[in-house]
């Protein structure tokens, strides 16, 4: 089983195994739905088993990272397109680290004394107006340098970034709710540039705050994450999407971008579904809080943000992750997938936000024109925290339970 492009809250890497047997004992011929794709531990383990996939999402930078690994390329990339890519930058690293060459010395000069200056550092840039010119393409330097990026790291994506979009123009079309998109150079580029961003940030693993020099064991992780080589980083992340299309991609997979509650209501796809697979959140945390910096990277868009990690004010909410409302939401989920036509297989910890049982989806399955049947199994597998609610814990052993209903 392909590893995940990186570590996300609540992956299910460890559960893929199980939840591809569950899903292929009930699947139809026909392309599998994976209503909430996240990093694609389910989608890519059922494209690697030889089935074609769906993999939606409500987050558009997750999609991008999709369509980098699922969806075959329309035209010849190879890791010549990266240099390209880099020594268009140059010039653009050159002259921005010209511009903010104060904002530079005044990094170096925190990081090399004690951590109560870089502390201070840090809560003053950020505390700055947000604010800039689009066609300036300093977000990233403006939005969040010094506090989750370095400003040299800050210039280097900035660069990178309209780099990528002057090469490689975004398409309207690929961002649509209804289009069933296809993989392009832009996608791989992109998704590079977003790995390189995760991988260099000053964060726990998610994007909810960026870490702060409060303790010496801050300000040692802070000091080397500002550290990090953002060009290196691009270049190995570009290779590495390279290999991991030529492996996962199928001329049958599809990318949709959407909330997977309206999926079915909203596709236009002619052909019946295998399968679906749901993997609702179960957590009060709000995915589009915890990955607020990776949807604005992606985005470009200069939001208003709010908040001590300046989250963008327009994210989603889901529904799923309101106690109130994550029952209804779940049924309603089970009941569009009865009218599709399409068996589905969900997956829900028994220490969830709600407590989930068999009976409930079994009685809400019964709308569809024949009797739905549905089992459970429950195993024990290990979840990826990323530091959300509760702590800071690598990973929680939780027990996690399998419905199918067919």
């Amino acid at each position: 089983m392909t590893a995940p492009l990186f570590g996300y809250m609540g992956t299910k890497r460890y559960l893929a195994p199980h939840v591809v047997r569950a899903i292929l004992n009930v699947a139809r011929p026909g392309p599998i739905v994976d209503l909430f794709a996240g990093t694609g531990s389910v989608s890519t383990a059922l494209a690697q088993a030889g089935r074609d996939v769906v993999a939606n999402d409500v987050m558009a930078f997750i999609c991008c990272l999709q369509r980098a690994q699922l969806l075959r390329i329309g035209e010849e990339v190879t890791s010549t397109t990266a240099d390209h890519i880099l020594s268009h930058a140059s010039s653009g690293i050159a002259d921005r680290s010209r511009r903010f060459a104060a904002r530079r010395k005044l990094d170096r000069d925190a990081i090399s004394a004690e951590p109560a200056r870089l502390l201070d550092h840090m809560s003053r840039v950020s505390a700055r107006p947000v604010c800039s010119d689009p066609q300036d393409y300093n977000l990233i330097t403006s939005y969040f340098g010094s506090c989750y990026f370095s400003t040299d790291q800050s210039i280097a994506l900035d660069s990178l970034r309209q780099s990528i979009d002057s090469l490689f123009p975004s398409s309207e079309e690929s961002t649509s709710v209804n289009h069933w998109s296809g993989s392009t150079v832009r996608d791989i580029a992109m998704s590079a540039w977003l790995l390189t961003a995760h991988s260099v940030s000053n964060t726990t693993g998610h994007g909810a705050q960026y870490m702060k020099a409060t303790s010496a064991t801050g300000y040692t992780r802070i000091c080397r994450n500002w550290r990090r080589d953002v060009v290196s980083r691009f270049m190995a992340y570009f290779v590495r999407l390279l290999g991991r299309n030529s492996l996962l991609s199928r001329p049958g997979n599809r990318v949709a971008f959407g909330d997977a509650l309206l999926f079915f209501a909203r596709c236009d796809s002619d052909s019946p579904f295998g399968a679906a697979y749901a993997d609702p959140p179960y957590t009060k945390d709000q995915y589009s809080r915890m990955y607020h910096l990776h949807e604005t990277l992606y985005l470009y868009d200069y939001p208003a943000v709010g908040g001590i990690g300046l989250a963008r004010n327009d994210r989603f909410i889901s529904s799923f992750s309101l106690k109130s409302r994550a029952l209804d939401s779940i049924l309603q989920l089970v009941k569009a997938c009865r009218a599709a036509g399409s068996p589905l297989v969900l997956s829900y910890p028994k220490s969830g936000l709600i407590p989930l049982q068999e009976e409930f989806l079994y009685l809400a399955a019964q709308d569809g024109a024949e009797p739905a049947v549905t089992t459970m199994d429950e195993l024990e597998v290990r979840h990826s925290r990323m530091g959300a609610a509760g702590g800071f814990l690598p990973h929680v052993q939780v027990v996690e339970r399998v419905f199918s209903i067919a």
